[in-house]
């Protein structure tokens, strides 16, 4: 209605129009300060141009310029010249109306990625300490069980009538290897953290199993497990992070004594190495327990996943990040006898 009135106030009559309208001829001066004044707010939008805001501004500000010199240059309003210089103003207006608010709507589509991804970071940092936390609680379970374990015996062994002071020196001596062995994996995790690849030394890994068979005799005869150790005489030394190797076949055999526990077959844990071409070592650690549920075969790597009621499900997924950190490969397959094997193999330090 309103909009219909205007259109009818400028198209029938000019009697109610002001003078200055009304008459085009005496409105020179009015159209010479428009002209000005949209000059000069061009000539502030070109020194100052800040923002892609500005540059639409500008367009339209020569939008209106140009239709502000065809309507003073035709004279008379209702021609063809002045219907063309509204059409183009109309026209300019409504384009750069429609690209600013595309442009606005283009920026806040990228101010919601931009809010996504940084809380899509968030999160990926609480779960990287998370699953830190658990791999540090983890791995400090062994040793810290393994002390508890011997102080446990060192008290039993004194609290006899005649003290076996030998089973006692023992106890202490596993009790002052474990809690190294904690020390150094708190070492090897800041390592870890830090990708620190300098304390990487050439290691011969036959030396490296029976260390660690050592380490684990005592679970082992506890648990009633004998032992088959298959290693290959001639084996090359790799470049490794001694104490993150020694961490990975510790979590191995452990799993393995884990995983026989429960069996009633004869309780066997085998361990072998071998050359693998090119220029690879393998290890090899097989139990004679249930095996690997084929259908979670693929997934018992991941973090977090465990088919044990008391495990934290980060075992296996720190021992394939050590793994890999050496540009090695694990991998777990059925065994020979049945149980489970696990597998790793990493580049021969050549050199």
């Amino acid at each position: 209605m309103i909009v219909d009135a205007l259109v009818w106030l400028v198209t029938i009559t000019n009697a109610s129009m002001p003078t200055t309208f009304a008459l085009f001829e005496r409105s020179y001066t009015y159209w010479n300060g428009l002209l000005l004044l949209a000059f000069l707010a061009l000539a502030l939008l070109w020194a100052r141009r800040r923002s892609v805001l500005d540059l639409w501004l500008m367009v339209v500000m020569c939008g209106l310029l140009i239709e502000l010199c065809l309507i003073f240059l035709v004279g008379r309003r209702y021609v063809v010249g002045w219907y063309a210089s509204r059409v183009f103003f109309l026209i300019s207006s409504t384009l750069v109306l429609a690209i600013l608010l595309s442009e606005t709507a283009f920026l806040y589509a990228r101010l919601a990625r931009s809010v996504m991804a940084e809380s899509r970071e968030r999160e990926a940092r609480l779960m990287t300490m998370d699953v830190l936390s658990a791999s540090i609680a983890h791995e400090m379970n062994q040793p810290l069980a393994s002390i508890v374990t011997n102080v446990d015996a060192a008290a039993r062994w004194m609290g006899r009538p005649a003290p076996d002071l030998g089973e006692v020196r023992a106890s202490l001596a596993q009790i002052r290897n474990s809690a190294y062995r904690a020390r150094d994996l708190i070492g090897s995790i800041r390592a870890m953290v830090k990708r620190d690849g300098r304390n990487r030394t050439p290691l011969d890994l036959n030396e490296l199993v029976r260390e660690v068979l050592a380490l684990t005799e005592r679970e082992l005869q506890r648990s009633r497990i004998s032992v088959e150790l298959r290693l290959h005489e001639q084996l090359q030394p790799v470049k490794a992070h001694r104490i993150q190797l020694q961490q990975v076949l510790i979590n191995l055999i452990t799993n393995a004594i884990e995983a026989m526990r429960e069996t009633k077959q004869p309780r066997v844990l085998m361990v072998r190495s071998a050359l693998q071409e090119p220029n690879r070592v393998l290890i090899s650690v097989a139990d004679s327990g249930p095996g690997i549920d084929p259908g979670i075969v693929d997934r018992i790597f991941n973090p977090l996943f465990t088919t044990k009621s008391n495990g934290m499900g980060m075992g296996l997924a720190i021992c394939r990040s050590i793994i890999e950190g050496h540009e090695g490969r694990l991998w777990a397959s059925p065994g020979a006898q049945g149980g489970a094997a696990f597998e790793f193999a990493l580049p021969a330090d050549v050199a």
